[in-house]
């Protein structure tokens, strides 16, 4: 090996050259036919290199530190080590990403090097978190084409005053909820606790927060009552969790309207339908926008007002709120500015997954599926990965996997316009690691439902954080998520995840082990993890352009 300087161009280099032994041998194996040989040399090879310690031997001693894990640091200071982002550093310390970026003169919150040391500050207390920004409170609500003037006015007709600034549930089958409307019923741990860490709420606090993932009836009721007190949100912080939830009821309004309407009138719009529901039974089918889209507005005006009624009786309150809508509605403002397409939805992408693939559409999914923290970094032109899943039973190809999902870099410009590269790509776990497979050992060691079998998992859709790593993994660069995230499981064994798996939702995790990496030409190599195709990859990591940590939105497609 001429040319190797030192004891970590060795180590890396010898993954780099197992990698690519790895692909010539699948190769040529396959040729000759002989499956079984391949079979039995890849899986010692998978073992060598999912086991980086293995080539740990070969790096400085100061390497082997920073890989050994955690190190102790002052209370007051934080020390940078490998594969630590601004956000985990924010989110295991109880700072916010924009508060340790400000305290320690951070240009670019994605540039840290191992070594460096971060003032913390004193950490917020678990019930008086910091306020939200109100630059970045105004940007995200404009994200979703709402001005700030409409979430104001939404706000208004929402918040309860001592209600829902803290953990509570709103009776029948709501979930635990924060601020008005961020129902934790049908959202993942992890989703909670990121998204109650972005505005500002202690990591401890947000923890806790994140057991009530799941929860209805009498079960949310009891475990908000009993945790009343862990948060005390200020009014920007509930802003931002609502911001949280009138998302796809803006994308709702802005998909079913037809006719040009200003600013005011489409905030009174989102309002009406964020009341009275986006169904058929509700803003779709209403006879407001019926009339508005035959350009009829005082018509639509006049059709708002008659949602008077709860449960068949007319209520002043909801008297009032017509009023102040149609109020809204009726007065001048300029056209609506609307920078986040909406075109595309989780719908599109079930019955178009084509057209679901253009800049704008894929845009427009991030802003209704992905989280606050990717819908503010692509809002601020940094590129988000989202990824449209395709649900494939992991028999497929022989049980090695097909690259049948979509992948996909998305940015905008500097003159607005969005961006986007698309990859062929892989996001569900291959059948060659099930518990009967013959890389079994190599696959899951997790057991949901206690029937004695390895259940295989995949990510569950949401917003993960990755990071890219140091070294490289099956012969190239690799990231890893930040923090554990919530898996599902094939209990039934059946090769699908679906609700016909018993306690399918591991909430224990996958850990960090999901990675995105690269996967062979014709075997996913997939455990779990993401991958992009050998012939792909490299374009993938370019496309990304040095950036190292992004928002990674995955959504449940057909």
């Amino acid at each position: 090996m001429a040319g190797i300087e030192s004891a970590t161009d060795f180590g890396s280099t010898a993954q780099d050259w197992l990698g690519s032994l790895g692909e010539e041998i699948q190769q040529g194996l396959e040729r000759l036919g002989d499956a079984v040989g391949f079979d039995a040399l890849m899986s010692e090879l998978d073992q060598l290199l999912a086991r980086p310690s293995r080539l740990d031997r070969f790096l400085p001693p100061e390497a082997q530190a920073h890989a050994a894990g955690p190190q102790p640091v002052a209370a007051q200071d934080y020390t940078v080590r490998q594969g630590d982002t601004l956000g985990a550093i924010a989110a295991r310390t109880g700072h916010s990403v924009e508060g340790l970026a400000r305290l320690n003169g951070l240009a670019n919150p994605d540039k840290l090097s191992i070594g460096q040391v971060l003032k913390l500050g004193a950490a917020p207390a678990d019930t008086t978190p910091p306020t939200v920004d109100a630059a970045r409170a105004g940007s995200m609500a404009a994200a979703s084409g709402l001005s700030q003037n409409g979430m104001d006015f939404l706000y208004d007709h929402e918040a309860q005053a001592n209600v829902s600034n803290h953990l509570h549930w709103p009776e029948g089958a709501s979930g635990v909820t924060l601020g008005p409307g961020y129902d934790m019923k049908g959202r993942s741990a992890a989703a909670i606790e990121h998204d109650l860490i972005a505005v500002g709420v202690s990591a401890d606090a947000a923890r806790k927060a994140s057991e009530g993932a799941g929860l209805s009836g009498a079960a949310a009721r009891d475990f908000a009552a009993a945790n009343k007190n862990l948060i005390s949100l200020t009014a920007d912080q509930e802003k931002a969790l609502l911001r949280q939830t009138v998302e796809p009821y803006a994308a709702a309004v802005q998909a079913a309207v037809t006719v040009p309407v200003t600013q005011n009138q489409f905030d009174a719009l989102v309002s009406f339908a964020y009341n009275i529901g986006t169904g058929q039974n509700g803003f779709r089918g209403s006879t407001a926008l019926a009339r508005l889209n035959q350009g009829d507005y005082a018509g639509a005006a006049e059709a708002m007002s008659w949602w008077n009624k709860s449960d068949g009786q007319v209520s002043q309150g909801l008297i009032n709120r017509r009023a102040d809508e149609v109020e809204l509605f009726n007065t001048p403002g300029a056209p609506l500015a609307s920078p986040t397409p909406t075109a595309a939805t989780t719908e599109t992408w079930r019955t178009s997954p084509m057209a679901a693939t253009s800049p704008d559409a894929l845009a427009a999914t991030i802003a209704t599926q992905g989280d606050a923290q990717a819908k503010a970094d692509l809002a601020a032109g940094r590129k988000v990965v989202i990824a449209l899943r395709t649900d494939t039973n992991t028999s497929a190809n022989g049980g090695k996997g097909v690259y049948d999902d979509k992948i996909a870099v998305v940015w905008k410009n500097d003159d607005g316009r969005y961006q986007a590269r698309v990859f062929e790509g892989n996001t569900e776990p291959s059948g060659q690691y099930a518990w009967d497979g013959p890389k079994a050992t190599r696959g899951s060691h997790t057991d949901m439902n206690g029937d004695g079998k390895m259940d295989l998992g995949r990510l569950q859709a949401g917003t993960i954080r990755y990071q890219q790593q140091d070294g490289t993994y099956l012969g190239n660069s690799f990231f890893r998520a930040t923090s554990t995230q919530v898996a599902e499981r094939d209990t039934n064994q059946d090769g699908q995840f679906t609700a016909a798996d018993p306690d399918r939702i591991d909430r224990s995790g996958a850990g960090r082990s999901m990675l995105i990496h690269q996967g062979g030409s014709t075997n996913s190599w997939s455990a779990g993890c993401q991958t992009i195709p050998k012939a792909a990859f490299n374009d993938f990591v370019a496309v990304l352009g040095g950036q190292q940590a992004f928002s990674y939105v995955l959504v449940d497609g057909q």
